[in-house]
């Protein structure tokens, strides 16, 4: 079983997704490591995965204080 995510990426972070906000990104990470987009990530039935969202922003941006949207896809294959 692979799990994997897509989404477009922020214009920083090849790692994150965009969001609504300049400068602002989410990241999802498993077991702590950046679980990188398009990336299959190999699923032990047994133990699963537990992913984590992160908010990343761009070097030297001020992000306003605000709602904001970030859209992906998360998949899983069996085989």
């Amino acid at each position: 079983m692979t799990l994997s995510w897509s989404g477009t990426p922020s214009d920083f972070d090849n790692a994150a997704v965009s969001s609504n906000i300049t400068g602002l990104g989410i990241r999802l990470k498993q077991a702590g490591q950046s679980f990188t987009i398009n990336t299959p990530l190999v699923v032990n039935e047994t133990d699963l995965p537990v992913l984590t969202a992160v908010p990343v922003k761009k070097s030297g941006v001020v992000l306003p204080e605000a709602d904001f949207e970030a859209w992906a896809t998360l998949q899983v294959d069996y085989q």
